[in-house]
């Protein structure tokens, strides 16, 4: 099995409801993915840089996490909720993004340095014929470069996965093609310029200088994992509440 990541980026929601909504993230959303097959562990951060308020990255032992049976069951019912309880799909507000990773470079879950409080993401889209002398190059040159910056605790590389998965699987969006995604001891190390130039290069590499520069970065605010998840009874009582009834 390939290890992947479903990585979401997820907009803001009304500020009336943002602590509500994101207490109910954390104790309930991802809980309920927690005990589904071939989910090993979550991390939500708030966005810092990029243009949605949320990143998540789910930590999968395969892709074939979202076709069990069980996944796709909760996908159901979630879908059956009403459209303004926090159950129904994210994907329907403008500027959500979803989509799967195989990870192909780096340290896999649960690597003590994923823990580190600031991620920086970079996501490139090369050419098809330039797509595996560019991998490549991450791999030799790029990373390296990158992780020997005072501060950059690991870096892994992510390539959108080829599994064949089925549309119930859920929104799957096609850009970027490669994710770097450097852990930081601190804000401030995306700033040297040694971190920067690199990543210029590498977007260079990729053709994509005539485009907006692909580039989040998150702080860490909430860590699960598949084992020793405590729910909170009190967010569960009555799933399908809108989100007035939660505020």
């Amino acid at each position: 099995m390939t290890p992947a990541v479903l990585f979401l980026r997820v907009p803001a929601v009304p500020p009336k409801v943002a602590t509500a909504y994101e207490q109910w993230y954390d104790r309930v959303h991802i809980p309920y993915r927690m005990d589904k097959p071939h989910f090993l562990g979550a991390q939500r951060y708030d966005v810092l840089v990029g243009h949605q308020r949320y990143l998540v990255f789910y930590e999968l032992s395969s892709p074939a996490a979202l076709m069990s049976d069980e996944y796709l069951a909760l996908r159901r019912w979630e879908a059956a909720q009403p459209p303004d309880s926090f159950e129904a799909p994210g994907s329907s507000r403008p500027g959500f993004e979803r989509g799967v990773y195989d990870q192909v470079a780096g340290p896999g879950w649960p690597a003590a340095d994923l823990q580190a409080p600031i991620v920086h993401i970079a996501g490139c889209h090369p050419s098809d014929d330039q797509e595996d002398a560019f991998g490549a190059w991450m791999d030799s040159d790029h990373a390296q470069a990158i992780s020997h910056v005072p501060g950059v605790v690991a870096v892994r590389r992510f390539v959108l996965t080829r599994a064949p998965l089925g549309s119930n699987s859920g929104l799957r969006t096609d850009r970027p093609r490669f994710l770097t995604v450097s852990y930081l001891d601190s804000l401030s190390v995306a700033d040297d310029p040694v971190f920067a130039d690199d990543q210029a290069r590498a977007r260079a590499m990729a053709h994509a200088l005539d485009e907006e520069p692909y580039v989040l970065l998150g702080r860490l605010v909430h860590t699960a994992t598949a084992e020793g998840i405590s729910l909170d009874r009190g967010l569960q009582a009555d799933p399908g509440a809108s989100e007035g009834e939660r505020s």
